[in-house]
């Protein structure tokens, strides 16, 4: 995975990750600091792993986001490192964010 920001999402609170297996969509939701919520809409989402250790303590803030563009099968990786030391990562074919 390439190391591109994705997005100044530092000190964003991640408020819910919703998936519909059915539709192999995801949208996870964010407050930003002094922000209105902003959800990620993901689609084509094939791969969605989200760790819950808190290895560097509880916190529900995100730390930093990374993403690399689709191979030859147009799928994209985006990293989510929260501050809490967990990692979201999610394959899919689009990411909107809204």
């Amino acid at each position: 995975m390439a190391d591109d920001t994705f997005l100044d999402m530092h000190d964003w609170t991640l408020l819910d990750v919703d998936l519909d297996c059915a539709n192999a969509t995801a949208i996870p939701r964010f407050c930003p600091i002094g922000g209105d919520e902003q959800t990620l809409s993901l689609s084509g989402v094939i791969d969605l792993h989200v760790s819950k250790h808190q290895s560097w303590g509880p916190s529900v803030s995100v730390n930093r986001a990374e993403w690399a563009p689709g191979l030859g099968n147009a799928v994209q990786a985006l990293r989510i490192e929260m501050q809490s030391g967990d990692v979201i990562t999610v394959e899919a074919v689009t990411f909107d964010i809204k």
